[in-house]
């Protein structure tokens, strides 16, 4: 070993590595994504509030009387049954069975609007450039069962409470056309509902002159 020599001092120097890691800033990054979903879900709910087509309902009422037609024959001392809930809950299944809707469908042209016709909605503009260039078809011509499954769907008959009036209720995307529609259906179901009795007379009428021949 080399001694020193005299006025000489040795100078030992300790240095300290020290590595310093940074973390990842994980706070601020999570504070990123969910503002940026949230961004999202509030565009996407704008966008679903402004395109959404608001919807109308309207209603009319119709009165269920005893039927003249329970005592078609003079010669039973039994009276007019008075409208019951099996009744009435009859006449709601008949409003609801689709019968009377092709009558209205007439009446008011229903097959000639796309919230019934499922043929003539265009799908918007890009639908439409697709079915120029051939690469979709033109929707086909939707049938009598369909329409009256749309008409069907925004139909609504339910009984008032323990009452003898039945609701007949509409929904539509046009206000003005979901009062016409429940105001035509009860017309309809009305004068089938006279024609019935009508029939029914006649047939007692038949009967009672044939009784005095």
């Amino acid at each position: 070993m080399r001694e020193l020599e005299p006025g000489y001092e040795r100078h030992v120097s300790h240095t300290s590595h020290e590595r310093v890691y940074a973390l990842p800033g994980r706070t601020p990054r999570r504070k990123e994504r969910l503002l940026l979903l949230f961004v999202v879900f509030l565009t996407i709910g704008a966008f679903w509030v402004l395109t959404m087509q608001p919807t109308y309902v309207a209603e009319s009422q119709v009165s269920i009387k005893p039927r003249s037609g329970e005592i078609s024959r003079f010669d039973t001392p039994e009276r007019p049954q008075q409208a019951d809930p099996i009744s009435i809950e009859s006449e709601v299944q008949i409003l609801t069975s689709g019968a009377l809707v092709p009558a209205l469908v007439r009446k008011l042209n229903l097959h000639q609007l796309p919230e019934f016709n499922p043929a003539l909605r265009s799908g918007g503009a890009f639908s439409q450039l697709l079915q120029i260039f051939g690469v979709t078809s033109k929707p086909r011509r939707a049938s009598v069962a369909e329409i009256t499954e749309n008409v069907l769907d925004r139909l609504s008959v339910y009984r008032r409470g323990e009452s003898r009036v039945i609701a007949i209720s509409f929904t539509s995307t046009d206000a003005k056309r979901a009062a016409a529609l429940s105001n035509a259906y009860a017309e309809i179901y009305i004068a089938q509902q006279v024609a019935a009795g009508n029939a029914v007379n006649a047939e007692a009428t038949a009967w009672l002159k044939e009784q005095i021949d």
